[in-house]
């Protein structure tokens, strides 16, 4: 509910179209406090970033389950980018690293599909609680 939210005020803000789709079996009781916590910070970054660097026009955020993790895509359509160049700059791109290190301190695995022209997906692998 928080995040369906954050995406409508996100989607009026922004003129942004939001899409939030979320598969059998998940809720808020999948993950504790702090890997909600988490999540919704990743997810900010993640639409930030598309508003702010990809000039997105849409962006849809699923949840869909994978044996005992949650799969969370937040793709957009927006120019995409070289994740590997990015990554590697170490004078820029903190959004992605702290997206990173986000993950990991909730046990989760995230990456980033991208090309220049293409939009950007960001896919994060989450443990479930449980």
């Amino acid at each position: 509910a928080t995040l369906q939210h954050y995406l409508d005020g996100f989607s009026l803000n922004y003129s942004i179209q939001t899409e939030l789709l979320v598969g059998p079996g998940i809720d808020e009781g999948k993950f504790d406090q702090e890997a909600q916590m988490q999540l919704f910070r990743i997810i900010q970054e993640a639409l930030s970033n598309a508003r702010k660097h990809a000039g997105a026009s849409c962006l849809q955020v699923s949840f869909e389950k994978h044996d005992h993790l949650v799969r969370i895509r937040i793709q957009d359509n927006g120019r995409g980018f070289d994740p590997a160049r990015a990554m590697s700059d170490a004078g820029n791109h903190f959004g992605l690293r702290f997206m990173r290190e986000r993950a990991e301190q909730i046990g989760g695995n995230l990456r980033v599909q991208s090309a220049p022209g293409e939009g950007t997906c960001v896919i994060l692998d989450v443990p479930m609680e449980g």
